[in-house]
């Protein structure tokens, strides 16, 4: 009687082709990559690619693209083919299409940033609300009064009129500084330059 298993093949390996892509495979630190590269290693590319004389092609109907993979920096050859594959196939793991979620959110957001800036806001009405929350906001935190509001409120207004508070900052949406103003020592009242200049 022949042993149990004895007559079981065992799973031969499939030799690696290209080492570069086994490389690639190994310093990855995303499973679904490090599967396609593993794969690549062995010339089991992804559909509608192949490898050959240094150069990935895909092919899909009449359309064709190509990209020169270097033979030196890993790091490249890894980020090259990744994007290859990407721009020809959507191949996205989790992990990249979290990066392009946040990547894309990032971006709205410094968009939106940007365009809402005092010196690109238009309208007056706009500008005084703003003018009105920051003034507010002083109020309480250095206790004014109501003839020192209406001081530095007129402060701002003309300092903005006349072009002596250069920046105005702002942060979400409202205004969190306006350079030109200073505080006292005490931090009990606010004054401009522009009244003792």
């Amino acid at each position: 009687k022949s042993k149990k298993g004895t007559n079981k093949k065992a799973k031969k390996e499939i030799p690696v082709v290209y080492p570069i892509f086994e490389k690639c495979a190994e310093i990855s630190n995303d499973s679904y990559w490090e599967s396609i590269f593993k794969g690549c290693s062995i010339n089991k590319f992804p559909r509608h690619f192949y490898y050959n004389n240094g150069l990935i092609t895909w092919k899909r109907g009449n359309k064709v693209d190509r990209v020169l993979i270097p033979d030196k920096d890993i790091w490249e050859v890894y980020n090259i083919t990744a994007a290859f594959f990407r721009k020809n196939e959507g191949l996205y793991s989790t992990i990249d299409r979290a990066k392009t979620k946040e990547a894309e959110e990032l971006k709205r957001s410094e968009k939106v940033k940007k365009e809402f800036q005092w010196k690109n806001i238009r309208m007056d009405r706009v500008k005084n609300l703003l003018i009105y929350e920051f003034i507010n906001g002083l109020a309480k935190d250095y206790y004014l009064s109501d003839v020192e509001k209406d001081k530095l409120t007129t402060t701002i207004k003309l300092g903005l009129m006349l072009k002596y508070f250069k920046e105005v900052e702002m942060v979400d949406g409202k205004i969190t500084n306006i350079m030109g103003l200073i505080y006292t020592e005490n931090g009990e009242r606010i004054i401009s330059n522009l009244w003792t200049s």
